[in-house]
């Protein structure tokens, strides 16, 4: 699983967005990323493919509520048994269930 977290220098709570497959969430992370540049903002990679930095646009007064950082997180599920990690929760589960 996916996640895609905006933290906003504003406070603002962000709810994440969740992907179950890696190509779509960096395709909606390089989509935010780009509409972040063509309206001015500046983008800083803090983690190359994982993490980036929204700063403010030349002469802005106040920051804006798109400035923040910007994350791409993987979840993943252990099992309990072997530890063994898995991409879903249900898949963790029936990993050492026996048959």
């Amino acid at each position: 699983m996916y996640h895609l977290l905006q933290f906003p220098y504003c406070g603002l709570s962000m709810p994440p967005a969740v992907f179950d497959h890696e190509e779509a969430a960096r395709n909606m992370a390089a989509a935010l990323l780009r509409r972040r540049r063509s309206q001015g903002f500046p983008v800083s990679i803090l983690a190359r493919g994982r993490e980036w930095e929204v700063g403010e646009p030349e002469g802005a007064a106040l920051v804006p509520d798109q400035c923040g950082t910007v994350e791409l997180s993987h979840q993943t599920f252990e099992c309990r048994e072997c530890g063994t990690e898995h991409e879903t929760r249900d898949d963790s589960r029936q990993c050492c269930e026996e048959v």
